[in-house]
């Protein structure tokens, strides 16, 4: 499962981080022919979100959103419910922040969860702190996913 992980970040990084990195440097010299190292890569005006909705583009965003569920999925759920104060991640500690304490919050506080997909972190915290209230926000194309995963998970 772990080598799947990679090789979503591998693919990911191979097709548009290394492309725009590349002119990370003709950027920085001339930061006003662009927004973004991105832009010049794959000469466009549109932000790294609009660019990927379109047309031809699928192969990028599905990728991307396989990164975001294997990044997400690399941290034991415990990491976001209890402060663990770090985890092992490629044989070195990587310090996190102390996580929710969700037990602190008052029963029906608001939790939003900022460009959160589907919402498999919301989920985590929501099966130990049943108490809150959660929101997840994303774009109209990752909601109508999120949907979908809420429908199978209720269905299943």
């Amino acid at each position: 499962m772990h080598l799947g992980h990679t090789n979503h970040r591998r693919s990911y990084r191979a097709d548009v981080t290394l492309k725009s990195m590349v002119h990370l440097s003709s950027f920085l010299q001339n930061p006003g022919t662009a927004a973004a190292p991105f832009n010049i890569a794959f000469e466009t005006s549109a932000k790294r979100w609009d660019w990927q909705e379109k047309p031809g583009n699928e192969k990028q965003a599905r990728r991307f959103a396989a990164l975001m569920k294997a990044v997400g999925n690399q941290y034991p759920p415990e990491v976001f419910t209890t402060g663990k104060p770090s985890c092992q991640f490629r044989k070195a500690p990587l310090k996190m922040s102390s996580g929710l304490n969700g037990n602190a919050l008052q029963p029906n506080d608001l939790v939003v969860d900022v460009g959160g997909g589907t919402g498999s972190l919301s989920l985590t915290l929501f099966n130990s702190f049943s108490h809150l209230r959660y929101v997840v926000q994303d774009l109209d194309k990752q909601i109508v996913e999120a949907r979908k995963v809420q429908h199978a998970l209720q269905n299943a």
